[in-house]
C-alpha cells in the first residue's frame, strides 16, 4: 500500500512538473495527410514549438521565451491597410511589441508545409481568459520562416498593423 502512494506521489508530482508554462518538448499539432506533409515532419515539429513558445513569450512577456523562439535577427511582419505592404519589428523589440494582443496560449495548431524547405505555414487559436482583442481576432495565420530550432521571419497576416499597439520603440522598417 505505501508503495502505490509513493508511487502515485511521484507520478503526480511528474505531471505538476510537466505541465509549466513554456514550450513542451513535443507540442501538439495538425497537418494534412499529404506526402509533403510527411516529408517535412522534422520542419513542422520544430515549427511548432517556436510558435508556442514565441506565442507564450508574448503573453507573458518574457524576453527568454521570445528568445528562445526567435533568432536574434529575426523579425515579425504585420500587413498594412496598403496592399502588400508590412510593418516589420526586429527581435530586439519583440517583448515590448509582441503580436498585437497575443494573450493566452496556442490551444489549435494547423502546421502546413510549402515548398520551401525552411517555411511553413501556421493557422493557430489562442485561448485565453481576457477578452478577444479589439478587432476580435483570436484566431492567426501567419508565414514563418524557420532558421534551425528558431523563428528567423514571421509574417502575420491576420493583424493589421493599425490594429496593433504601438510600443515605446520605433518601427523598424516597411517590407514588401
Amino acid at each position: 500500500m505505501n508503495r502505490y502512494i509513493a508511487t502515485a506521489a511521484a507520478a503526480l508530482t511528474l505531471l505538476v512538473l510537466s505541465s509549466t508554462r513554456g514550450p513542451a518538448a513535443e507540442v501538439a499539432y495538425h497537418s494534412p495527410g499529404t506526402v509533403a506533409a510527411a516529408s517535412a515532419n522534422g520542419l513542422l515539429k520544430r515549427g511548432a514549438r517556436a510558435i508556442v513558445a514565441y506565442v507564450a513569450g508574448c503573453a507573458d512577456r518574457d524576453p527568454k521565451l521570445i528568445d528562445g523562439a526567435m533568432t536574434p535577427d529575426a523579425t515579425v511582419e504585420y500587413p498594412t491597410i496598403h496592399a502588400g505592404a508590412y510593418v516589420a519589428v526586429d527581435s530586439s523589440a519583440l517583448d515590448q511589441f509582441c503580436q498585437g494582443g497575443t494573450a493566452g496560449r496556442v490551444n489549435l495548431l494547423w502546421l502546413f508545409p510549402t515548398n520551401e524547405s525552411d517555411s511553413l505555414f501556421a493557422e493557430y487559436r489562442v485561448a485565453s481568459d481576457e477578452p478577444p482583442r479589439s478587432d476580435g481576432t483570436s484566431q492567426y495565420l501567419v508565414l514563418v520562416t524557420m532558421r534551425g530550432d528558431k523563428i528567423a521571419r514571421l509574417r502575420d497576416l491576420t493583424t493589421v498593423a493599425a490594429a496593433v499597439p504601438q510600443p515605446s520603440v520605433t518601427w523598424t522598417a516597411l517590407a514588401q
